[in-house]
């Protein structure tokens, strides 16, 4: 688990790649830029600045198994890239959309 001190010294050492990125003409400023992206977004999860709903193949695949039906593991990530580009923003994913999403997927494939 990273705390303050950990992050700080990570920021360091970021702002210092920086700095010597600055004085070669900007080479390896790309890399430098990914990894600050990288390192606020671990400060904003650790800190609680934010929060992620995270889904999983394997709930898509239980949540089917619970229902009777099989789903491999390749489908059950199309259905999650489904309802990671299609869910409604007010609503979220909730396990209705999964089984709606899981169903809509087999009848795809069973055409």
């Amino acid at each position: 688990m990273i705390n303050k001190e950990n992050f700080e010294a990570l920021q360091q050492i970021v702002d210092e790649a920086r700095h010597q990125s600055e004085m070669v003409n900007g080479e390896g400023m790309e890399q430098v830029n990914m990894t600050q992206t990288i390192l606020d977004t671990i400060k904003d999860e650790a800190f609680g600045n934010e929060i992620a709903i995270r889904w999983h193949i394997e709930d898509i695949v239980e949540r089917a198994k619970d229902r009777g039906i099989v789903v491999l593991e390749k489908d059950a990530r199309t259905i999650l890239q489904r309802l990671d580009h299609n869910h409604d923003c007010y609503y979220g994913i909730t396990w209705e959309m999964i089984d709606c999403a899981t169903d809509c997927l087999l009848d795809d494939t069973n055409r």
